[in-house]
């Protein structure tokens, strides 16, 4: 099982990038964390944008092996029928059945 949640600011505009800090094509990170943010931080990190901002959520993302293709399918319906719309099976080529 494989777990993730993460939300983030980042600058599309950055006239000067700082070479110390995580770059993603033409943008700089201004705030990123995987706790609670706080509206405190979200302020702190925006002051710091020397353009445009925008704010990006990353849903909760769970990856689960299951042993039989029965169990995923269970586990989809729980999903599906708990709001996770995104929700989706995959079966390898050597017969892995992750949800």
């Amino acid at each position: 099982i494989c777990a993730c949640v993460s939300s983030l600011i980042y600058s599309l505009l950055s006239q000067s990038p700082d070479a110390s800090v995580v770059q993603k094509q033409n943008c700089s990170w201004l705030f990123v964390t995987h706790d609670l943010c706080r509206k405190e931080d979200a302020i702190s990190g925006l002051q710091k944008a020397s353009g445009d901002a925008v704010l990006k959520f990353e849903p909760f993302v769970l990856h689960v092996q299951c042993r039989a293709l029965e169990d995923a399918q269970l586990l989809h319906g729980v999903a599906i029928d708990s709001g996770f719309r995104n929700s989706g099976i995959t079966v390898g080529k050597k017969g892995k059945i992750i949800m």
